[in-house]
């Protein structure tokens, strides 16, 4: 959570070597496993300005993410990481391989835990997410309306996971 990153299993960081392949994986990844839009990832790149080759400059974009996957060695040659799928894109991951997805998660059970008075677990939970939390999201990259708004809503996410450790805290009598 912070500076959008793309995490080999070795370790290393990736990223592509351009912002706006940067920012179409960073908008497929807010919805992981879901169809995105071609319409939308040019709506994300150029705003309501987009240029008559935007539909093939994005399929170019597509190609230089999935060459930097399998050059870079980050995905199997039996998975299919990023697919075209009409009418966008898909790209397909575990809940594991995502921090927002992970981050959710633990806000939610924090949110569980301290409605069932499991206080210490949900204090646990509840700094869990924020101990994913590196910083400003996506803050090394351009965003348009899409990526400002997942931004913001992950803001107001770590802002609810804080609030309830403070909360399970106070009631623990910490």
């Amino acid at each position: 959570m912070g500076p959008f990153e793309i995490i080999g299993d070795d370790g290393r960081v990736h990223l592509p070597t351009t912002p706006k392949v940067c920012r179409t994986l960073a908008l497929l990844l807010t919805r992981p496993n879901e169809i995105v839009a071609a319409d939308s990832v040019i709506q994300e790149l150029w705003g309501d300005d987009p240029p008559r080759s935007a539909h093939a400059t994005v399929q170019t974009y597509i190609h230089q993410a999935r060459r930097m996957f399998r050059d870079r060695r980050l995905t199997d040659g039996e998975r299919r990481l990023l697919a075209t799928h009409a009418p966008g894109y898909v790209i397909r991951v575990t809940d594991e391989e995502v921090d927002s997805t992970v981050f959710q998660r633990l806000v939610d059970r924090a949110r569980t835990e301290l409605d069932q008075g499991r206080l210490q677990p949900a204090a646990d939970s509840a700094r869990a997410a924020l101990a994913l939390w590196r910083g400003p999201m996506l803050s090394n990259v351009p965003v348009g309306r899409a990526l400002t708004a997942r931004a913001v809503h992950l803001e107001e996410v770590r802002i609810r996971a804080l609030e309830l450790a403070l909360e399970a805290d106070r009631r623990l009598g910490r």
